[in-house]
Order: structure tokens, then sequence, then C-alpha cells
């Protein structure tokens, strides 16, 4: 049925007592059709139905009466021309019998609706839903006037009635016990952590107690999942004989494995642990809340005596809350992190933003009450060159004389400068000038003696340690405080570009397109040098990248293909490689710092390392929940990340194993792309119009960047504090660490870009612009 905006019959429900005037209905209801009430289902019948008048106007009155007892609870509905409506106003209690008064309190209104005919017609009847996705209809129909036509109502099918006896088989405990075990009662002595089994749809499911609720009813931790069922204590648990003499003779043997905060229904997550109002944390210090039967990020900011102050980060924004502190969790990680100095400035850096809320920073600071007005004074905008998670400006380390420096069996050895000692790791500037991490244990005796002599002397001891194995210092500052202008726009673009890549001398464009071919220009001229016609066996080529030395470049294709070019000085291309690395399309590619093996994710829910040389794969990263949305190889080569909006899992090339993975979205589907930064300290990912900053160190959601729409795109820029994402005909550009849009570059009308790309140095992004075409835009002009 089609709903109508404007208001049709409008009722309002008159109790047996008095009138009582209630709100409108608006719109007819989806369901112009409905299921006869099958045996076993409550029926009723009405009657008498007269239309009457008092001085406010006519109101309709009818009987009703129960005939059958059954399933499901009835409601009003009515039916004119325009639909099936539910009567709005209080809600009716239906009883056993009895009769309604509604008035039709805009008689003029439906007059003119229906063309001035004052015979207006009208049907009441009753329906029930038990649970089981269709409308009954449980009464017969009474009517004023004619409609012209008949309510649909069909006999119910088989499937219907088995629908509804294995609902009515759900609400009662399991018939039988199965051997060796005895239903629970009121006064079975339960210890938490006994194994138990829990009746479900009128089976048994095995679980473990964890404690009582109340009187009647028991919480239980299903084998099957980390979300708690309440089920009632009689009748509907079982413990084996064993278990249960083994109660009384040693309770001690039974405990539970896992933690659940008080009064939550979510187990907690492996090294979390609750915190007590005792405690001493540091402001800015992630926690985890359950709130919504999910688990919420929060972060900590002052102490109340029943509660923790904290701040609360989500796609409607930022707020203030009070959270009890039984209901507060905190990971073994940030724990260790209180008393480390460049944690707890990192700590403070993610709620340096509280002024800006609704809430007086008098009060933030004094513990006093909240103001309903923001602080006058906006923080001060950072430079680029700033320290990216707040704090006083971090001073460039002294570094080391070059020297070659090896491992412990002699086999791997590496020219570099010493940085800094940072814990049991040595961080290393190597003669490409990019930086990585090496544990000195895994050093030769040799060089472990040097750093003994060094005694931490050359290095700065006020860097963050958080450093990984990407030296950030080296880039470029760009400003990014104008709108970027375009340089280039390729047209022509047969099908239309599908990915585009920039290589690092920022001369070159690769363009790969929907029809299965690829184009590669010359910048900023937009000077066509190479087309490569149709490639039926690559299919579309969705990622294309160029090697950190520019020389190499690989696309990958809709149909599984990566095809390796080596590049010339002219721009001519020569194939020198065909590996068949998947057996879907290639979403997601990243190369490694020294250009020999790259990482490719795919639509078949799983990424590959793989040597660009051979093909050989040297790491697999499957199981996940969609296709990949984003890779990234750390320079040193150990860690390789892998997301796909859901899942980001963290693989070892060192023990070929995933040894880290983090939920950082509800559903691979929440967003259309996800970023990893350049350091792998950040990731940005989408959920629906917002983009969610999650701190991978750290495991915490951090920040949430508000859009009016989705971002089909993303990409971090090399600073690894600003971000690209693609809109609808838009490039915005966020400042992550002042969670604030820098600028928005209109590059198309009506027209999503679904994938863009940012040079090496930082100064040129690239993207689709329209079906046809591709743009270039330069920052700092």
């Amino acid at each position: 049925m089609k709903s109508s905006l404007l208001p049709h019959l409008l009722l309002g429900f008159v109790s047996v007592v008095g009138m009582i005037a209630v709100a409108p209905v608006q719109c007819a209801l989806a369901e112009d059709s409905f299921v006869k009430a099958p045996d076993g289902v409550v029926k009723y019948r009405l009657s008498n139905l007269t239309v009457k008048e008092d001085v406010r106007g006519k109101y309709f009155s009818f009987d009703y009466k129960r005939t059958a007892e059954g399933e499901g609870t009835p409601q009003l509905r009515y039916r004119t021309k325009r639909g099936v409506s539910r009567v709005s106003g209080l809600p009716i209690r239906i009883d056993e019998s009895g009769d309604f008064h509604l008035r039709d309190m805009f008689a003029r209104t439906r007059t003119i609706l229906n063309g001035g005919d004052d015979e207006f017609a009208i049907e009441f009847f009753l329906v029930a839903d038990v649970g089981v996705g269709e409308s009954f209809l449980v009464s017969n129909v009474v009517s004023s006037g004619k409609l012209g036509s008949r309510l649909k109502v069909r006999q119910p099918s088989e499937a219907d009635r088995q629908r509804i006896a294995a609902l009515r088989i759900a609400k009662l405990p399991p018939r039988t016990v199965p051997a060796g075990h005895h239903r629970s009662n009121a006064t079975t002595s339960l210890v938490p952590g006994t194994p138990c089994l829990y009746g479900i749809a009128g089976d048994w499911k095995p679980g473990v107690f964890v404690a009582i609720s109340s009187p009647s009813y028991v919480k239980v931790k299903p084998a099957d999942s980390d979300r708690l069922r309440v089920v009632k204590r009689s009748e509907w648990l079982a413990i084996s004989d064993e278990d249960l003499k083994a109660q009384q003779s040693s309770p001690g043997q039974y405990k539970l494995d896992f933690q659940v905060l008080e009064g939550s229904y979510l187990v907690l997550p492996k090294g979390y642990n609750p915190i007590s109002a005792e405690q001493e944390l540091v402001k800015g210090t992630p926690l985890r809340r359950e709130y919504q039967s999910e688990w919420q990020d929060v972060f900590f900011l002052a102490k109340e005596p029943a509660a923790a102050r904290v701040l609360v980060r989500d796609s409607r924004g930022a707020k203030v809350e009070f959270v009890p502190y039984g209901k507060l969790a905190i990971s073994q990680q940030a724990l260790e992190g209180q008393s480390v100095a460049v944690t707890k400035e990192k700590f403070a850096s993610f709620v340096a933003d509280v002024a800006q809320l609704n809430v007086g920073r008098a009060s933030m600071e004094s513990g006093a009450g909240f103001s309903n007005r923001a602080a006058s004074s906006s923080p001060a905008t950072a430079s680029s060159g700033a320290n990216p998670f707040g704090g006083s400006e971090v001073k460039p380390p002294r570094l080391g004389p070059l020297r070659t420096w090896q491992d412990q069996s002699g086999k791997f050895k590496i020219r570099a400068q010493f940085v800094r000692q940072e814990g049991s790791a040595v961080v290393l500037k190597r003669e490409d000038d990019r930086t990585i991490s090496v544990p000195i244990d895994r050093l030769s005796g040799v060089d472990q003696e040097y750093l003994a002599e060094l005694d931490g002397k050359m290095g700065d001891e006020s860097a963050s340690p958080f450093e990984d194995d990407v030296d950030v210092s080296g880039v470029a500052a760009v400003d990014y405080s104008k709108i970027m202008q375009p340089v280039a726009r390729i047209t022509d673009l047969s099908w239309g570009a599908k990915s585009v890549a920039i290589s690092p001398s920022n001369k070159l464009l690769m363009i790969g397109r929907k029809a299965s071919c690829a184009s590669l220009c010359e910048l900023p001229s937009g000077r066509m040098l190479v087309d490569s016609g149709r490639m039926e066996h690559m299919g579309d080529i969705g990622v294309c990248a160029f090697t950190p030395d520019g020389k190499v470049l690989l696309m990958g294709g809709a149909k599984g293909l990566v095809e390796v070019y080596a590049v010339a000085p002219d721009g001519s291309l020569k194939l020198k490689k065909q590996h068949q690395v998947h057996g879907a399309e290639v979403t997601a590619m990243s190369l490694s710092a020294d250009g020999r093996f790259a990482l490719t994710g795919a639509a078949d829910k799983g990424a590959k390392y793989w040597e660009i040389s051979s093909g050989q794969v040297r790491g697999v990263i499957a199981d996940f929940a969609g296709k990949i949305k984003a890779t990234r190889i750390a320079p040193s080569g150990y860690e390789l990340m892998v997301t796909d909006g859901k899942m980001l899992k963290v693989y070892s090339t060192n023990e070929s194993a995933v040894v880290k993975t983090l939920e950082v979205g509800r559903s691979h589907v929440s967003g259309q792309a996800a970023a990893i930064s350049p350091d792998g300290k950040m990731l940005a990912n989408g959920n629906a119009y917002a983009i969610e900053l999650w701190d991978l160190e750290l495991g915490a959601k951090v920040g949430v960047l508000e859009g009016k729409e989705i971002n089909w795109s993303m990409r971090y820029g090399p600073d690894g504090r600003h971000l690209f994402a693609g809109g609808n005909g838009v490039i915005r550009i966020w400042d992550c660490q002042r969670r604030a849009k820098v600028q928005e570059n209109v590059i198309g009308k009506s027209f999503y870009v679904q994938n863009l790309t940012v040079s090496p140095d930082g100064s040129l992004v690239s993207a689709p612009c329209e079906f046809s075409a591709v743009v270039v835009l330069k920052a700092g002009q």
C-alpha cells in the first residue's frame, strides 16, 4: 500500500469511561494482506458497529468478545480507501470482552480528501503477531459504508503452522534431560564456573554457570558465545550428576576462566581487567564500558565519589558522561602505560579537545557542575610538523656514525646509523633514510657491546617510544591550509578510471581502467605515454602501485592476476612477470620499502604476502568477513597489517602467523573504505557517514571525524597526520590530530570518488573525477 503524506482518516481512541483526544495517524501501514489465524492463536468476535454523534462530532462504537484462547496479543486496525492503519493514541487494552469508542477527530479533512463524498467507508478488525513474522487476522471484519474491495486474507500455510509450533516449543523447557544430568531447581547448589546445559528452542546447549541473576533466573555463558544468557533456574538448567557431587565435596575446583563486569552481559575481552574506585588513572586513559550490549571505547577524565567522568566519542559526536567504576575495564597495555611519561602524554592528547564540548573548562578541572556553554577559546591550529600525539615538540635525535650492523647468525647485514634505544630494541637509520626497529638480542655481540658503550648518549630520551619503524621526520611538511589546485586533467578515458598511482618522482600517473585496460600519463602535462588496449586476461584494473624507487609498476585486476612492469626513464613499460596471486578481484596493495615484496588483498576475503620477482607466496592472512580494504607492510618487513573494515589482523613475517587481531567495526559493510597510516599507528575506518580513528597500539578508538555522506575511498598522507577521503564528487582532507576538516575539493558532480592516491611527498593527490576523466591536484599553490 502506498502511504500518503497528507492526513487521511484521523481517529482518536475513546475509553469506555471518557473520551480522550490523541495524536492522529499520518500514513497507511505497509501490510495490505493478512493470514487467517490458525489453531492455537487467540481469536475474537466483533459486533454492533454503529456511528454515533455528540457535540464534538461523530464517533464509532462496537463490541468485542474473545472466542478462543491462544498465542498473540491483539491489536486494533482499520482500513479505508487509503489502506490499512493503526489506531493512534493510548495503548488499548483488549480483555476478554468489552467495547471500543473511536472518534473521527478530523471529519472535515476526511471529507475533503475523499472528494466531498461524506459517505466515508471504514472497516475495523483485530490482528496479532505471535513472533513468527506474520500478522494474523484474529477477528471478523465490521464495516461502515462500502469500500468496494475486500480485505486480503489467505489461509495459513504449513510453514506458518510449523513456525507457530516451533515458537510454542521454544516457550517450554526441553521435555527430557540427557542421561547423567538433573534439572536444576530453586534449591540446587550452583558454583560459578560449573559446566551446565541450558534450554533453548526446545533443545539443550552447553554452557557455564556464571551467577544468580535473581531468585528465579541465572546467568549462563554459552560455549559458542561471549554474550551471557539469562535462563530460568528451574527446569531450564541441567547439571551433570558428577558435577553436582563435586560441587558439594570440592567446590573450589570450579572457577570462571573469564571475567564479567558487575551487571554486564558481555565477557571481558582478553587482556582487560575491571577497575576500582581506588585506582588512580591518567587523564585520557582509554577504557571500555558495556553500552547497548556492545563494548564502547571511552576515555578517563576525572574521579568522582561514585563514578568516573569519561569522554565518549561516537557517530553523534563527543560528550562527557558519568560511569560507575564497576562498569569500566582497562587493558593491561593501558595499565602499564600509567607510569610511562610519553604514554601519559599520549593519553592526554586523546582528550585535548574536551574544552570544545558543552562543558566549562573550569568545571572540568575543579569537578564542579557542568556548564551549558562551550569554552570560548578555540584550540590553536597546530603546525604540520608538530608532534602528532600532542605535547611538546620532539627534537630530532642526534645520529651515530654510519656503520655495519649484523645479526647473531652473521647472515644479515645492514649499513645504518644509531638513532636511539627503546627498551629492548634499537632504532637504526638506513642509507636510504628509512628507519627500522631491531630487537637488541638479535644483534651480534659486537653490536651489543657498541650499544653498551653508547649508553644512550646519542639518542633523545624524550622521543616517543611509539615510533615503530617509519621515520616521518624525513617527510617535508606540506601546507594543506589552502585549497589544492588542479594541475592536470586526463580525459577521454573510455569506460572510466578505477584506480590511480603517482610515481615517486611525481612525473608519472598510472590509471587503471574499467575496460580491462590501463594508461600511463606524463605529469604535469597529462600527455598519454602508454595505452595498453584491452587486457581481457586481467579484467578491470582495480589497484596499481609504483615501487619506492619508481622503477617497477604493479597492476592488479578483477580476475586476481597481478602484472609487473619495468618502468624506463622515458616512461615506456616492459612486462616482466605475471602472477596469479588471487582467485578474485584484487582490492588493495602495498609494496615493501625495498621493492621486493607485495601485500595484496582481494575480494576472496584474504590477503597474501609474496615476492614480486618470483610470485612465491610467503604468508597468507585469511578468514576475513569481507573484501580487503587496506594493507600495510612495515618498512622493516617484519610486520604486516590487513583489514576488511571489521577486523584488523597483524601478521609477523618472522613467526609466519597472525600475532594480533582487533575488531574495528561492527561489520565489514559498515563503511566503504579504510586506511592505515604509514607508521602503522593509526587506522581510519568508515562507519556510515563517519570516519572512526583507531590507535592500533592501544587497540582503542580515539576519535571520530563527522561527515555528511559516505566516504568511498581513504588514504593517509605521508606525514601520517592528514587523511584524504573521497565522497560524492569531492575530496576532503582531515587533520586527524585536531579531528578537523582542513579543506574540501570539489572535483566532479554526482560521481562517487571510489579511489584516490597521494604522492609519496604528499604534494599531489589524484582521483577519478567523472566517468571518463582523472584529475591531479597540487598543494601549496
